[in-house]
């Protein structure tokens, strides 16, 4: 039991970045401090790019994009931070704080998605979720097996087994909604938009429009667009430049400063 409880603290922690001076994080601490809020940014998202992947990574490399005057792609890191985070007070309120900056007033939720508000993903992050779900089902697969391969079978035993699933199911269900039903989120990082009907600017039919900090839910992508929802349920396309994602399947985040070309990543 304290090997379980042990096991399920490690995990259900709160994220922290490294501190020591040795560490890249040191780095971006110092360049922050300093003021040399894109030095620090490149830091992070050295970081996000080989594949490191924390609520407090994305939450200092959001607040230094806001330092920076990038208040679209810090909205996005936030995003990001809070789907892996969904309960940090810190990443809350500056969410809240982003959005009441926006021109565009929306929410950072589908309005069908009736199910996000029964899922545990509203306040366990998916790392969190996926071992509540592994340690019951890992526990009641072993006890199976144990009375199985012992030929002891004793009445409270199953029922254990039988609790044990039951347990996992929640989180489970939770997980597998966060994975595969709820869409990744990111946020407009252009002054103005036009949203088109398709994927190319030959004959584009305009939809409607969105400002800096517009949140926006990623259906997919063709090319240089991106396919997205918002919480009113309108549908769209912006070219990859206007969006700034820091997700597990889409990634782009362009410099206001640069004309690199963001590029795809799964975290």
């Amino acid at each position: 039991m304290r090997s379980l409880m042990l096991i399920l603290a490690i995990f259900l922690m709160k994220p922290v970045l490294a501190k020591d001076s040795s560490g890249g994080y040191a780095a971006a601490e110092d360049a922050y401090r300093q003021g040399h809020f894109e030095e620090a940014i490149q830091i992070y998202l050295a970081a996000v790019q080989q594949g490191e992947t924390n609520a407090s990574l994305f939450y200092n490399l959001g607040t230094n994009l806001y330092k920076n005057g990038e208040m679209g792609a810090a909205l996005a890191a936030h995003l990001r931070a809070a789907r892996l985070n969904p309960t940090d007070p810190d990443i809350r309120y500056n969410l809240r704080f982003l959005q009441d900056k926006a021109r565009d007033k929306l929410d950072t939720k589908l309005a069908h998605d009736s199910w996000l508000a029964l899922s545990a993903s509203r306040w366990v992050g998916e790392r969190a979720l996926f071992w509540l779900t592994v340690i019951p089902l890992g526990l009641a697969f072993s006890l199976a097996g144990w009375q199985l391969f012992s030929g002891r079978a004793p009445v409270l035993s199953w029922v254990t087994v039988g609790l044990l699933l039951l347990v996992s199911l929640y989180p489970g269900l939770s997980l597998g909604h966060a994975s595969w039903q709820q869409p990744e989120w990111g946020a407009i990082v252009s002054p103005e938009v036009d949203v088109l009907a398709s994927p190319t600017v030959r004959n584009a039919v305009v939809i409607f429009q969105l400002h800096e900090g517009a949140p926006c839910a990623v259906l997919g992508e063709s090319g240089d667009w991106f396919k997205i929802q918002l919480s009113d349920g309108k549908t769209g396309w912006v070219p990859r430049e206007h969006l700034a994602i820091f997700g597990k399947n889409f990634f782009s985040y362009q410099t206001s400063k640069s004309d690199q070309s963001s590029k795809k990543s799964a975290l």
